[in-house]
C-alpha cells in the first residue's frame, strides 16, 4: 500500500483509531455503516473511488473524506444506531480493533492449520461489498476463492448489496442458509 491509506494498517496503530472513533461514536458508526453498504458504495463508485474509502495518503484517518449522508438507508434505523452507540459506550473499540492487530499473531501461531477449509461451505457476499474491491478482477468470484475450499457447494453474490449482507438482504441470506442446510442434510 506504500504511500496510500489502508484501513487495516491504520487499525494496527494502537490508540489512534480508538481515539478517532470514540471521540464521536454516533458520527463514527453512522459514517462507517452508511459508507460501506450498497448505497454508500454506489455513491463512492459514482465519484470514481475504487472502494470504501477515497484514495488518500497514509497519514489520513479512517473517516477522512467519507460521505456524511443526511438520511438512513432502509436497512438501518436511528434505533439501530442508538443501540450500537450504547454498546460501544460500554466497551469501546479496543476489542474489535484488536482483531486486526492479531493478524500477524495468527500467521505465527497457526502455521500448522490446513490452508483449505474442509467442511462443506458456501460463500455469500454483496456485489458492492468494499472487500470485493481490494483486489480487482474480471475473474468470477467462485473461480477466485474456490482454491480455499475442499467442498464449496455454492456462492451467492447479491446484486447491489454492500458489506452488511445479512442486514441489507435478510431474506436472501436466509434463503441461502436454508439452501445450504438442505444440501448438507
Amino acid at each position: 500500500y506504500q504511500d496510500n491509506f489502508f484501513y487495516q494498517l491504520y487499525f494496527q496503530k494502537e490508540g489512534i483509531a480508538e481515539d478517532e472513533f470514540e471521540s464521536d461514536l454516533n458520527r463514527s458508526l453512522f459514517i462507517t455503516y452508511t459508507n460501506s453498504d450498497g448505497r454508500g458504495m454506489q455513491n463512492n463508485l459514482k465519484k470514481g473511488q475504487s472502494g470504501l474509502v477515497p484514495q488518500k495518503d497514509k497519514n489520513s484517518s479512517f473517516l477522512d473524506g467519507m460521505e456524511v449522508f443526511e438520511d438512513f438507508p432502509d436497512w438501518f434505523t436511528k434505533e439501530d444506531l442508538d443501540y450500537f452507540v450504547s454498546q460501544f459506550q460500554m466497551s469501546g473499540f479496543r476489542g474489535p480493533l484488536n482483531r486486526y492487530r492479531a493478524q500477524n499473531i495468527d500467521w505465527d501461531e497457526l502455521p500448522e492449520l490446513d490452508k483449505k477449509l474442509k467442511q462443506p461451505a458456501f460463500f455469500i457476499t454483496g456485489t458492492l461489498d468494499p472487500v470485493n474491491f481490494f483486489i480487482r478482477s474480471e475473474e468470477p468470484l467462485l473461480d477466485r476463492i474456490k482454491s480455499n475450499y475442499e467442498n464449496l457447494l455454492f456462492t451467492e453474490e447479491l446484486e447491489g448489496i454492500g458489506h452488511w449482507t445479512q442486514q441489507e438482504a435478510p431474506d436472501e441470506v436466509n434463503e441461502a442458509i436454508i439452501r445450504f442446510l438442505k444440501e448438507i442434510a
